[in-house]
């Protein structure tokens, strides 16, 4: 009997390192700055929106330079195994992503 492979889904693991990359660190105690303030008040106008939207901008984008970043890699390497560290994401996560059924 044949045990399944576990399906990762890269964009959701990308989207969590990116989230706790440095470069986005900023952006994340803002929110969680703003969302306590709002949390302790009874009535309030303030909706972290703009500090919400900066954070997941942060994040998309650290998303899509990675994957600019691997794809390059991948066009100037017959190896797609990777080394190294970019914008405070560990680039061994294409060897852990490819050791795993994608979906």
């Amino acid at each position: 009997m044949s045990e399944e492979a576990e399906l990762v889904d890269p964009q959701v693991v990308l989207k969590d390192k990116c989230r706790n990359d440095s470069h986005c660190q900023g952006l994340k105690a803002e929110l969680q700055q703003c969302s306590d303030r709002v949390k302790s008040k009874k009535k309030t106008t303030e909706t972290c929106v703009q500090e919400f939207t900066d954070f997941v901008h942060c994040a998309d984008h650290c998303v899509s330079e990675f994957v600019q970043f691997v794809q390059a890699s991948e066009v100037a390497a017959d190896d797609a195994s990777f080394s190294g560290y970019f914008g405070g994401i560990d680039v061994d996560i294409v060897d852990n992503l490819n050791s795993k059924s994608v979906i």
